[in-house]
This record gives C-alpha cells, sequence and structure tokens, in this order.
C-alpha cells in the first residue's frame, strides 16, 4: 500500500506541548490566491512525500510552519 501525506501546522498548548493547529485543505476554489486550512478528516492528502515537501517549503516560506507527516 502506497504511503499518503498531509501537511499540518502546530502550536504550543498550555501544558508546553506541541498539539495540531490546523492542516493544509488545499487552495480555496473561489479565491485560488488563499488556501483552505481544516481539521485533519478533511486535509488535502499527498500521494508523494517529495509534492508535500515541496508545498510545504513554498508554503512556509509564506509565513505558515507546516510540517509533511504520514497521513495514517
Amino acid at each position: 500500500m502506497d504511503k499518503k501525506y498531509l501537511l499540518v501546522e502546530y502550536m504550543i498548548g498550555a501544558d508546553d506541548k506541541r498539539k495540531p493547529n490546523f492542516y493544509f485543505g488545499g487552495y480555496n476554489r473561489k479565491y485560488p490566491e488563499m488556501i483552505n486550512i481544516t481539521v485533519r478528516e478533511c486535509a488535502y492528502i499527498f500521494d508523494d512525500k517529495r509534492k508535500a515537501e515541496l508545498k510545504a517549503n513554498s508554503l512556509n516560506k509564506a509565513g505558515y510552519e507546516f510540517v509533511v507527516e504520514e497521513a495514517v
């Protein structure tokens, strides 16, 4: 079975532990220059880790802090 990947941005919770803040949900259809942020269940799924890393790098240059995670 091929692995799938998603992009997640974390925050530090009140207990000083890292927690998911939001997930990349793809680009907004009405406003293509904007991205959708969403919950894990609705996150955009990448079939290729390299493509996910490229997208994360691109978004991170715009001020986000996405990391690539395996979707399980």
